[in-house]
C-alpha cells in the first residue's frame, strides 16, 4: 500500500514564531514574551483564511512549552464543529486544570466567530475565571462575529494577506528543498496574488503542480478561465455544466488542488445560505485530501467530485421533505 504523501502545508509550517512570515507585530511581541514566560492570558488573531493565524498559535505554544508541548498542554478545538453553549461548558472543565510541566496550558479555539451568542457569553466567563491556569488563543475570520466583551478581553492582532515579499521567503525555502524548476521562480508573485495572499492555498497548488518547467505558468494562466463560470454553476446547482467547466479547466493544465481551491475561492461569496456553503466545504475538504492520493485520471476525479455534490444535494432534499 502506497504511503500518503506529507502535505507541504504541514511539512513547512513554521515551528517557532521567529520562523513565521507576515504579521510582523505579532512575531515581534511573541518573541519578547517567550523568554520571560509572560504571555497574555487571551490573544485574538483575526484575518482571512491562510494568513497564518493558526500557525501563530502553534508556534507560540511550542516556543512557550518547549519539551512539554503535547496534547495535554495544547488543546486545539474548532468552533465550526462545536458552536453551542454545551461545548463551552465542557471547555471550562479543561481550562480549570493547570498544565503538566508548565504553569499554564494553552487552548486554541479556531474560528471562534462561529460560536453562538450564548456560547460566547459563557466563553468570556471561562476566560475570566481560568486565566491563571489557561492561555486562550482565539482565531476569527470576521471580528464582527465576536462579542465586544470577548474582544475587550483579548490582545488583538490583525493578520493580513501575505505580500509577495513575505510569501517569497517560504516559496524560496520550498523551492530549494523540493528541487522545483528554476523557471518557477518568476511565477511565485503571480501565484501569491492568485491565491489572495493565502500561503496555505499557494503551497497546496505548488505541491500538486507537476514538476515541469512550464507547468506552474500554465496553471496560473488558465486557472480562472473556466472557474468563474464553474462557481456560478455550483451555486445554481447546474451540475452537468459545472462538470464540463471543471474538466475543461483541468485539461488546460490546472492541478486538482488548484481547481478545488479556485472553485472555493470564487464560490464562497456567491452562496446565499451559510448552511449551503458549509455543506459544500465538507465535500471540499474531503476532496482536497483525495487530490493528493488519486490514482485515476483527472476526468474521473471531477466526475466523482460532482457525483458527491449531487448525492449530498439529494440527501438534503430528502431530509427537508421529512
Amino acid at each position: 500500500m502506497a504511503s500518503v504523501p506529507t502535505m507541504w502545508r504541514e511539512k513547512y509550517r513554521p515551528k517557532s514564531v521567529t520562523d513565521m512570515v507576515g504579521c510582523h507585530d505579532f512575531v515581534a511581541d511573541a518573541a519578547s514574551w517567550v523568554p520571560c514566560g509572560k504571555i497574555p492570558p487571551a490573544i485574538l488573531c483575526v484575518g482571512p483564511p491562510g494568513t497564518g493565524k493558526t500557525t501563530a498559535a502553534y508556534a507560540l505554544a511550542r516556543d512557550y512549552m518547549g519539551t512539554y508541548f503535547d496534547p495535554m498542554n495544547f488543546i486545539v478545538s474548532n468552533a465550526s464543529d462545536e458552536r453551542g453553549i454545551d461545548y463551552v461548558r465542557e471547555l471550562k472543565h479543561v481550562a480549570k486544570q493547570g498544565g503538566v510541566g508548565v504553569t499554564r496550558k494553552v487552548v486554541l479555539l479556531d474560528e471562534a466567530d462561529n460560536l453562538t451568542a450564548p456560547a460566547q457569553k459563557a466563553l468570556r466567563q471561562v476566560m475570566e475565571t481560568t486565566s491563571e491556569q489557561t492561555i486562550f488563543i482565539l482565531t476569527a475570520n470576521d471580528i464582527s462575529g465576536l462579542h465586544a466583551a470577548i474582544q475587550d478581553r483579548c490582545l488583538i492582532y490583525h493578520f493580513k494577506p501575505h505580500t509577495d515579499e513575505d510569501a517569497s521567503v517560504l516559496f524560496g525555502l520550498i523551492h530549494e528543498s523540493e528541487g522545483l524548476p528554476d523557471e518557477w521562480r518568476e511565477q511565485y508573485g503571480s501565484l501569491n496574488r492568485l491565491c489572495g495572499g493565502s500561503l496555505r492555498a499557494a503551497v497546496d497548488i505548488l505541491q500538486a503542480t507537476r514538476k515541469e518547467p512550464d507547468s506552474l505558468q500554465s496553471t496560473l494562466k488558465h486557472n480562472s478561465e473556466h472557474l468563474s463560470k464553474a462557481s456560478l454553476m455550483l451555486v445554481a446547482g447546474a451540475h452537468d455544466t459545472l462538470a464540463q467547466h471543471l474538466i475543461m479547466e483541468m485539461e488546460k493544465g490546472t492541478s486538482r488542488i488548484g481547481m478545488l481551491k479556485g472553485l472555493r475561492y470564487r464560490a464562497k461569496h456567491l452562496f446565499t445560505s451559510t448552511d449551503d456553503y458549509y455543506s459544500f466545504m465538507l465535500i471540499y475538504g474531503e476532496f482536497v485530501e483525495k487530490a493528493m492520493q488519486w490514482g485515476d485520471d483527472d476526468i474521473a476525479f471531477v466526475d466523482y467530485f460532482v457525483a458527491r455534490l449531487i448525492d449530498n444535494k439529494k440527501k438534503e432534499r430528502m431530509k427537508n421533505d421529512n
